[in-house]
């Protein structure tokens, strides 16, 4: 847990099993609510209930093949607030056999003073209308 609110430089996922791993995300909250959803199963019926809970930061960084770390530009950073949790969602390709694998996700901690926050606009199908295109307001 961070004991201070902190800034990130950059950030990067590595992939452990680069033949399975299709894509990752790496989101934050901090409400702490979401944390009662660790080691369930997402065949659970009671993982409904934390779909419904908004995040602080629906996507802090995504990753897929060919992607590498992304760097925030001097002076700037993605805020992290102190006690929040990490979630990382890795979807895997469909195999037949047992697979391991030790994918990492590397945070890169601000040196420098951040003017600038960075901060991550989520767009998802639900918010766009036809037509014309626009996204509501909440």
């Amino acid at each position: 847990n961070l004991s201070n609110d902190t800034y990130l430089s950059a950030v990067e996922f590595v992939p452990g099993n680069r033949r399975q791993v299709h894509h990752s995300r790496v989101m934050v909250d901090s409400t702490q609510k979401i944390r009662g959803i660790d080691g369930m199963s997402e065949m659970d019926p009671k993982i409904k209930e934390f779909q419904t809970i908004p995040l602080a930061d629906e996507f802090l960084y995504g990753w897929v093949p060919g992607n590498t770390k992304i760097f925030f530009p001097p002076g700037t950073g993605k805020l992290i607030k102190k006690d929040s949790d990490l979630i990382l969602n890795i979807h895997y390709s469909p195999t037949s056999k047992p697979q391991e694998d030790k994918s990492t996700v590397n945070f890169y901690f601000s040196k420098t003073k951040v003017n600038r926050e960075v901060k991550t606009l989520t767009l998802k199908e639900s918010d766009i209308k036809n037509q014309p295109f626009y996204i509501e307001r909440e």
